[in-house]
């Protein structure tokens, strides 16, 4: 279907791999109580995906590398 075939675009994956990181960075960036420069609208938005993203390819992805390394080590019995 169409909207499938949108779901399923790079884009949108893409959107969908950094999903979790978007909303934990909603928070500062998109609420009603940040009257700052980092939540006026149009640019939280910019900072909310910059922020995901770097959580993402800084601390999410690398930590979840790390666990299936570790997961699948050989474990050293005594």
């Amino acid at each position: 279907s169409l909207a499938g075939r949108f779901l399923e675009c790079q884009p949108m994956r893409w959107i969908g791999r950094i999903s979790y990181s978007l909303y934990v960075w909603n928070q500062p960036f998109l609420t009603t109580y940040n009257t700052s420069w980092s939540g006026v609208f149009p640019f939280n938005l910019g900072y909310n995906f910059a922020a995901a993203c770097l959580s993402y390819y800084a601390l999410e992805n690398p930590l979840v590398r790390l666990r299936r390394r570790l997961q699948t080590a050989p474990a050293h019995g005594g």
